[in-house]
C-alpha cells in the first residue's frame, strides 16, 4: 500500500483531490491517512496476536508479503517485537 496509490483513490471515491482529503484528516485525525492506516493495521496485529494466532498467520492476515518486512513494521511503530508481544510484553 503506497502513500500516492491508497490516498488517491480514497480521494476519488469521496470525489476530492488527495491534497483536500491529506488536510482534513489531519484536521480531524491528527495524523496523515497513512500513519492513521498503519496504526489500525498494528492494532489489528496485537488483536491477531493476542487471541492466538502466530507471527507468519498475523503477517498473512494483515497482507505482507514477507514475515521478517512484517515484524520490521510492528517493531518500528511498537518499539517492540510480534513475538515480545506475543510473549506477554504488551505495548
Amino acid at each position: 500500500l503506497s502513500d500516492g496509490c491508497c490516498t488517491s483513490d480514497i480521494a476519488a471515491a469521496f470525489s476530492i483531490s488527495a491534497a483536500y482529503l491529506k488536510k482534513i484528516f489531519m484536521k480531524y485525525s491528527g495524523c496523515g491517512v497513512i500513519k492513521y492506516y498503519n496504526r489500525l493495521r498494528i492494532r489489528v496485529a496485537c488483536e491477531y496476536l493476542a487471541s492466538g494466532k502466530t507471527v507468519r498467520e498475523t503477517s498473512d492476515l494483515l497482507g505482507f508479503s514477507d514475515q521478517n518486512y512484517f515484524s520490521t513494521f510492528f517493531k518500528r511503530i511498537t518499539g517492540k517485537s510480534p513475538t515480545q508481544y506475543k510473549k506477554g510484553d504488551k505495548l
